[in-house]
């Protein structure tokens, strides 16, 4: 489950459950955010967390003494440096599936390649879709079906397996371009696309229907979809506000508190939303649940995590741990791993 920023358009407060008594319900504890700083790379400066899978590895980038390195993280063995496809200068992680697979994108002088990465096999190329130049591989599911984009002179997204390789998905009726973002365990994929008339927008595709358009909020111009659950509710921006989509409700605008803008990065099987949003005191992290709405991680943090500023929350695991990037209270930047602590 997925993004620092995001890596293609746009830059694409962590929930607090805080669960007071509703009227007539019995008083449930409120739970806080403990944070977790996962450190740098050797001889690195700063690190940023893009996803975790539900055994709580986290996936992400950073510095390093050789340039920028994705990395995988665990509670046993720290902070791992991926390393690069051969020939490669920088690498960046961006997703993870349960059984600790990494996907990313390996960048050199010819342009970046979508990576697999594994334990057994290290750094694996993916290639690129027939007259692409560059690919770039977002997130995957625990089949191992991976998406992303192929970069030509249009950009096409596709789905990469062992069996069949990169294959492109398509665009929308009329349209020249996608980006393909996030894979459910259903093997349906998320993302968004032009159709050269009415501009941008979040799709859902499926083996059985292919690209369906998944609208915008009333007013706006454009939408884009970021990541999709197993339930098959989906999240990301329409006109810079973040929003969830699902079958029965349509497109749900999540709100941007203290304005102007927020965006939606992951959503967990709970329906929990993660992202950031940019009120007058910059950017935010924020989780938001049909219960409680949209609140700034920030307000709450556990006492021992005081002196974070949490500004952009990327990654959501079933359990409701929170992955993002946050300034130290040193004043450096780092990932961080928010784990929710019942208190009372």
């Amino acid at each position: 489950m997925k993004k620092c920023v995001l890596s293609k358009l746009i830059i694409l407060a962590a929930v607090t459950l805080v669960l007071g008594a509703l009227p007539g319900s019995p008083l449930r504890a409120q739970t806080l955010y403990h944070i977790t700083d996962l450190g740098v790379l050797p001889g690195g400066s700063y690190s940023c967390a893009e996803g975790i899978n539900d055994s709580g590895q986290v996936v992400g980038w950073g510095d390093s003494a050789s340039g920028s390195r994705a990395f995988l993280w665990d509670r046993e063995q720290g902070m791992q440096n991926l390393g690069v496809l051969p020939g490669g200068s920088s690498s960046f992680g961006e997703g993870i599936n349960d059984a600790g697979q990494v996907v990313g994108r390996s960048d050199s002088a010819n342009g970046s390649r979508a990576f697999l990465w594994d334990r057994e096999h290290g750094m694996q190329n993916l290639g690129v879709l027939p007259g692409g130049s560059s690919s770039y591989a977002e997130d995957m599911n625990d089949a191992g079906q991976i998406v992303g984009d192929s970069v030509g002179d249009t950009v096409r997204a596709f789905l990469w397996d062992r069996e069949h390789g990169m294959q492109d998905l398509g665009v929308r009726p009329g349209g020249s371009s996608s980006f393909g973002e996030d894979i459910n365990d259903v093997g349906q994929i998320v993302g968004w696309g032009d159709d050269g008339a009415s501009g941008w927008r979040a799709f859902l595709w499926d083996k059985e229907h292919g690209m369906q358009d998944l609208g915008i909020l009333p007013g706006d111009s454009y939408s884009f979809g970021e990541d999709i659950n197993d339930v098959g509710q989906i999240v990301g921006v329409s006109n810079g506000k973040a929003f969830l989509w699902d079958r029965e409700q349509g497109m749900q605008n999540l709100g941007v508190p203290g304005g102007p803008r927020s965006y939606a990065e992951d959503i967990n099987d709970a329906g929990q939303v993660v992202g950031y949003s940019y009120p007058d005191i910059g950017w935010r992290a924020f989780l938001w649940d049909s219960e409680h709405g949209m609140q700034d991680l920030n307000d709450l943090l556990a006492p021992d995590s005081a002196g974070w500023t949490l500004h952009s929350a990327t990654g959501i695991d079933n359990a409701g741990q929170i992955v993002g990037r946050a300034q130290a209270p040193d004043g450096t930047y780092r990932a961080f791993l928010a784990t929710p602590t019942p208190v009372g």
